[in-house]
């Protein structure tokens, strides 16, 4: 007749709030994994910065005392932290590519679609890049007029636990429904 045959009676309604709640879940899980793995790795390279800092300062002070301007430095701190973003994407958007490509291939088997790349989630992770980059262009000032880098570190790992924390009850007040 067009509809299902069971031996058990069927409730559509029931199975599909299932697995839009399991979708929930999935969701919930994999965009707070994206977020603490960016969280941490912003945290990265902002330790990355305050230590090429730190370990340059002769440098940095040799280059004030021949004439090198506030104004000169900032400027020289910022192509630096623009190059770390550009070298970034240079590495990453290849890599990324790469390894959408290996899961098409692997689930295409499966599932008959045709390849694209989410060129939505790419404009999304370069304005990103650059969103971190910006961000970067004002810690070199914060550590230099704190001289001490323990406090923003502390910060970067304490919001990375909250996150990990806060997914963590998400997750267990779903899985208990």
């Amino acid at each position: 007749e067009g509809g299902r045959l069971s031996a058990y009676p069927v409730n559509n309604a029931a199975e599909a709030a299932a697995y839009r709640s399991m979708l929930l879940v999935l969701r919930i899980l994999a965009y707070g994994f994206v977020a603490l793995i960016a969280l941490l790795g912003t945290a990265n390279i902002a330790n990355t910065v305050s230590t090429g800092l730190t370990l340059r300062g002769r440098e940095l002070a040799m280059l004030r005392s021949v004439g090198m301007t506030r104004r000169g430095f900032r400027r020289m701190l910022s192509y630096e932290c623009v190059l770390y973003g550009v070298k970034a994407l240079l590495w990453g958007l290849p890599a990324a590519f790469a390894v959408t490509f290996f899961i098409y291939r692997s689930t295409g088997v499966v599932y008959q679609m045709a390849f694209y790349l989410p060129w939505g989630a790419v404009a999304v992770a370069v304005g990103a890049v650059f969103a971190v980059v910006i961000a970067l262009l004002f810690i070199p000032s914060v550590f230099l007029y704190y001289n001490e880098s323990a406090l923003i570190h502390a910060l970067w790992y304490l919001a990375a636990s909250a996150i990990g924390l806060g997914l963590g009850i998400i997750t267990q007040k779903m899985g208990s429904k």
